[in-house]
This record gives C-alpha cells, structure tokens and sequence, in this order.
C-alpha cells in the first residue's frame, strides 16, 4: 500500500513538473539563439580555418620537402652478364621559390581572417537583432492576447446579465441576441489570435533551438523609453565603425594588396632554390648491402619576366584590371558613406518624431476605457442603449491594441537605429 502511494506521489510530480511553463526572458533568448544557431556554427569554421591560416604564416615561405626511394632493374639481353642487375636507391629534395608576392600573400591571409572575424561578428548582430524584435513582437502579442481575454470575459458577464434580464422579462430578445453574438464574437477573435500566437511562438522556439517545444511563456515587458537620438552626432560617433563601411574598408585593403601581388607577380623576378641528394648501392643481389655511393647537388635560378612590361600585353591588362576593382570599391565606399548618413538621420528623425503618436495613443486609450466605464454605469442606469455600450467596449479594445501597436513600432525604430550604428539598443537609452 506504501508502495502504491508513493508511485501515485511521484506520478503527480512528474506531470506538475512537466506541465510547468518554461519561462523565457530576451537575455535567455539571445544566449540560446547564438548559441543554438547553425548558421552561426558554420561561420565559426570559417572563422577557425581563417585563423589558422593567420597564425601559421610561415607556412607560406616553408620549403617544399620530399624524400624517395626505389629498386631498379637492368639487364642487358644481348652482353654476357657482368653485375646484379638490381640495385637500390634513395633520394631527399628541398626546395624553396622566394619572390617578392610573399609578402603580400601573407598580408592577404591576415586581411582574410579579419574580414571573417567581422563577418562573423555581423552574423551574430544580425541574429541578435532578429530574436530582439521577434521577442518584443511576441511580448506584445502576448499582452494583445491578455486585452482579448479580458474583452472575452467582459463580453461574456454581459450576456449572462442580458440573458437573466430576458428571463425577467426586462429587455427584448434582440438586445438578449446581440449579447450573446458580441460574446460569440469577442471568444472567436480570442481564439483566432490565441492559434495564431502559438505558431508564432513554435517558430521562435525553433529559432533558439528547442527541437521539441516545451510549454513557454514570455517574461518581460515592452516598455518604451523617449529618446532624442541627435542624427549628426550619431554619424560622427559611430558612421566609421559600422561594420559594412570597416569590411569596405578591409576589402580596399585587399585590393591594394591584390594589386601589388599582380604587379610583382606578373613583372618581379622569381629566385628558386634546390638542392638534391642521392644515394644507394649497386650490384647488391650477390654481395648485399655492395658499395654505397651517394652525391648532392644544388641550384639557384632567377627568372625576370618582360612581357608583362608591354602595354598592352596580358600582364599588363591584369594589373589595369586590378587597378580598375579598386577604384570601383572606393567609389562603393563613399555610396555607403552617404547612405548610412541618410540613413541614419532618416531613423533618429522618425524616432523623435514618433513620440508624440505614442502619447497620443496613450491618452485615447486612457479615454476609452474611461468612456466603457461610464457606458457601462449608463446602462445599468438605463441612460445608455446596449448597443453604445457594445461600440464603447471594442473602441477600448482597439484603443489598447493601438497602443500596444505604436510602442512596438517605435522600439522597432530604436532597434533599427542601434543596428545602424552597430551599438546595443538599450546605449541608445537616456540615463
């Protein structure tokens, strides 16, 4: 019997502890979603191969060694035989090229690993960015769910009391009619948008990497902030260190680089370094291991190319080709320096802009719900018809929907604009 109550207690455990809600806040949902992120791990080999590649740069001047070894046989069909006709060998061969391209190739792999480092770090902003608004967006929804709720009940006393009202012979059966649809409409909009909501959270889920989606709410508030962003001395602060004008930037550099590697690869002269060494034994079949013989030799060429001298000649044209990617990047780099610029005062304009329609909203969702209160007083006074009183109840509900609309819209302008300038939104926050 002892037995039988202690399985039941730890059955009711396990479903109490299943059925709890996983609570979510936007600090857990940009550590998952970083974390859990696949395309983010993928940019992370990039970003490991790229680094080794810059830290082993030696690698680039490290000569070329191998080492060989064999068994040869000769016999001659036609003379007496005077010698084994196997004999063994071995052979060991370094070599090195030197030019002048080994410089740049190495400042190429170095302008590599900071241009993934870059990218990578633009993956990992654009990521947190798209959970922030996503989790701002849920959280809004999710307080959009609570005003449908409360219509829903609203909706639903007040057509019990019309319905116990008809019972008594007060009001008609229209008015009992009208109650009971209002009721039938306010539970169907609550459901529609309660459905629509959890697919919505599914997707999010999925996003930080829940492969199966546990029960979850939100936590956290939108709470908007008024800000007075000041768009010029944005752009002095931060237009600079955007990561699309610095990986710009890099990928001047780059072509400054490639440049240079073209030209000295196409017109600089080339030094090879060789040495060889030798060795085996012959005439080994009958008297192994036979006399031992080996001999080294060494090289040194250099190899100065003038066709590319020419005008005209191909070698020539590559660097005119080179020349012409690089005038064309630093002309893209002024383009989005003065995009950015209009961009980033277009967002700081829209955001002081965009208070005033908060306030706005603000106050005529304080004067609808004043406006359902005196309604509802009306009514049951018999001052106000049911049908006023159903308008005043959905205009309180559009008005709080409103606001809710408005104040997702304006953090979603401070998010863009902290984006912009590559900052964390809440540094855009007055103290």
């Amino acid at each position: 019997m002892r037995f039988f109550r202690a399985c039941v207690i730890f059955c009711f455990l396990g479903v109490s502890l299943s059925a709890q809600e996983l609570l979510i806040t936007l600090d857990d949902a940009l550590e998952r979603g970083v974390e859990q992120s696949l395309s983010l791990k993928q940019n992370q080999i990039d970003l490991d191969t790229a680094a080794r590649s810059a830290g082993n740069l030696w690698a680039q001047v490290f000569p070329s060694i191998s080492i060989s070894g064999g068994i040869d046989y000769r016999n001659s069909l036609s003379a007496a035989r005077s010698q084994d006709p196997l004999s063994y060998t071995a052979a060991a061969d370094i070599s090195l090229e030197l030019t002048n391209s080994l410089v740049f190739s190495m400042r190429n792999i170095s302008l590599a690993y900071q241009t993934q480092l870059l990218s990578y770090d633009q993956a990992v902003r654009a990521l947190e960015l798209t959970i922030t608004k996503t989790f701002f967006g849920l959280l809004a929804r999710q307080s959009r769910l609570d005003i449908l709720e409360e219509d829903r009940r609203l909706a639903e006393a007040q057509n019990e009391k019309q319905e116990t009202a008809f019972r008594n012979g007060l009001v008609s059966e229209l008015v009992t009619l009208r109650s009971r649809l209002a009721a039938e409409e306010a539970r169907f909009a609550l459901s529609q948008a309660r459905a629509q909501f959890n697919a919505d959270l599914g997707k999010f889920l999925a996003l930080l990497g829940y492969g199966q989606r546990p029960e979850a709410r939100l936590e956290g508030e939108l709470a908007v902030q008024e800000l007075h962003p000041d768009g010029e001395e944005l752009i002095r602060d931060y237009l600079r260190k955007r990561p699309d004008i610095i990986m710009q930037r890099q990928r001047i550099a780059s072509l400054e680089n490639a440049k240079s590697l073209s030209a000295v690869n196409s017109r600089g002269p080339v030094i090879s370094l060789g040495a060889r060494w030798n060795g085996g034994y012959g005439d080994t079949w009958n008297n192994f291991p036979g006399d031992f013989s080996d001999a080294i030799s060494g090289s040194l060429s250099v190899r100065i190319p003038l066709d590319p001298w020419l005008p005209g000649s191909r070698g020539d044209q590559t660097i005119r080709i080179a020349e012409g990617e690089l005038e064309k990047a630093r002309l893209e780099l002024e383009d989005m320096e003065r995009n950015g610029m209009a961009e980033i005062r277009s967002y700081a304009d829209s955001i002081n802009n965009s208070w005033e329609s908060i306030e706005i909203a603000r106050l005529r969702s304080e004067i609808a719900v004043r406006t359902y209160e005196l309604s509802e007083e009306g009514y049951r006074s018999g001052t106000v018809e049911f049908l006023d009183l159903q308008n005043t109840r959905q205009d309180m509900v559009n008005a709080r929907q409103q606001l809710l609309d408005a104040e997702l819209s304006y953090q979603n302008l401070v998010l863009d604009l902290a984006a912009l300038i590559n900052v964390k939104w809440t540094q855009l926050q007055n103290p």
